[in-house]
């Protein structure tokens, strides 16, 4: 599953690359998961941490975030969660950016879904993220932005929770 999905994000870049003006985002989302319910020194790190980001329309972006979630643990370590995020940029004044790269303020409605298969339960997430876009020569990019919304966890009992999700985004990569 993960390799088709993989290969499905590459030929829609590779044609995205090919056949359009605006340029398209590759990059990595470094991120690491504390939980306050998990036992002291365990965390979550997203070892398949790939993003794409497509132009839509002159201002609005689609964002692609790979999510492979492993577990680490004082009595060792597992793969626990396995999704994926979807968020839409939408950028100020993209229009007025050199090479059509977009650069500054952006604010980003998005959803995230993890399916945690070590513990069994699903995790879905609705968010707003507001950030800032820098680019730098050879068309690198950095990406830093803030989350906030709400998350929903549905266990395999039947049982649900819901809560405040934050998260803080860092995003590395090039516009191709």
């Amino acid at each position: 599953m993960i390799k088709k999905t993989f290969f499905i994000l590459v030929l829609v870049c590779s044609q995205f690359c090919l056949f359009s003006q605006n340029h398209v985002f590759l990059g990595i989302n470094p991120s690491v998961n504390f939980n306050r319910d998990y036992p002291s020194g365990a965390f979550d790190m997203n070892v398949l941490p790939l993003t794409i980001e497509i132009p839509i329309i002159n201002n609005v972006d689609i964002r692609l975030i790979s999510k492979l979630n492993y577990g680490f643990r004082t009595t060792g370590g597992a793969l626990v969660g396995v999704g994926g995020e979807v968020g839409l940029p939408v950028y100020i004044h993209r229009g007025e950016f050199e090479n059509n790269i977009p650069t500054g303020f952006y604010i980003s409605p998005g959803f995230l879904y993890l399916k945690n298969v070590f513990y069994k339960h699903s995790h879905k997430a609705i968010f707003i993220e507001p950030g800032y876009n820098f680019a730098f020569k050879n068309k690198f990019g950095l990406c830093l932005g803030l989350q906030y919304g709400r998350k929903f966890l549905n266990y395999t009992d039947g049982s649900k929770l819901q809560a405040n999700h934050f998260g803080l985004k860092i995003i590395l990569g090039f516009w191709l």
